[in-house]
Formats: C-alpha cells, structure tokens, sequence
C-alpha cells in the first residue's frame, strides 16, 4: 500500500495505526522519505522472483531441497522526459547500493519493491527512448 500525497510540512504529525481487534496485528515494514520522479513506468515491464533456495546431491543421488528466502525483482523500461538524462543518470547513479522502495506504479503491487538498484542506462537520444532499470528485492 502506498501513500504519496502526505504533505511535506515539518510541522506535520503522521500516525500510523495497525489494528486487528481479537487477534495478533502486525505490520511488515513502514518507510518514509521523500519521492523522487525520474520518469514514467512504460507498459511491458516484467517481474519475478529471485530464489535463493538450492539442491544437494548426495554420493547415493538423494536429492534435497534446502528451502530459503526469495525477493521480487522486477525490469522496468521507463520513458525519461527529454532533457531530463542526465538528472536521471544523476539520480540512478547516487542511489546505487542504496536500500529505498521503489514504485512502478502505485496502483500495481508487483512494481512496489523494497530494494535496490541493479543494471540500468540511460539512453541518449533525441527520438525519446525508455531507460532500463533493474530492481533487486531485498527479502
């Protein structure tokens, strides 16, 4: 779930409640910060899952499942506004190695990702095309 027109006024207060009468209420995470654009999510945009999970093979060929972790990830195409490439290439570039969330498309649960960047460029070009950027989940 994604809020993203809570005023930006520093005298503002932000309540976060998480209520479940009768039973156990939990919230898995809540991340506040400041909103950067760098472009519009184009359609086309695939996601997955990066499993960290692995088999063993022992001398007799049992084979074994060792069940751990996944994350989302997710490549996203997004159209970076003319004259905007090197702000973009700017902002991907300080955000490298950076844990952030990152949103898609706030309508659209699969492009909402607590991550980090993976492989990404921003294309030069006075046609317009679309940035490839890569987001690696973190689990």
């Amino acid at each position: 779930m994604v809020f993203d027109d809570i005023p930006p006024f520093i005298t503002s207060t932000l309540t976060i409640s998480v209520d479940n009468p009768g039973g156990n209420a939990a919230i898995g995470g809540a991340y506040i910060g400041k909103s950067r654009t760098i472009g519009q999510t184009q359609w086309e945009f695939d996601g997955g899952i990066l499993s960290y999970s692995g088999t063993s093979t022992d001398k007799f060929g049992n084979t074994s499942l060792l069940k751990r972790a996944s994350a989302k990830r997710i490549n996203f195409p997004v159209r970076i506004p003319d004259g905007f490439e090197s702000e973009a290439f700017r902002l991907l570039s300080l955000y490298m190695d950076t844990e952030m969330v990152f949103i898609g498309w706030s309508d659209c649960a699969m492009t909402i990702i607590y991550g980090y960047l993976g492989q990404w460029s921003v294309p030069i070009s006075k046609s317009g095309k679309n940035a490839q950027i890569e987001v690696k989940g973190l689990s």
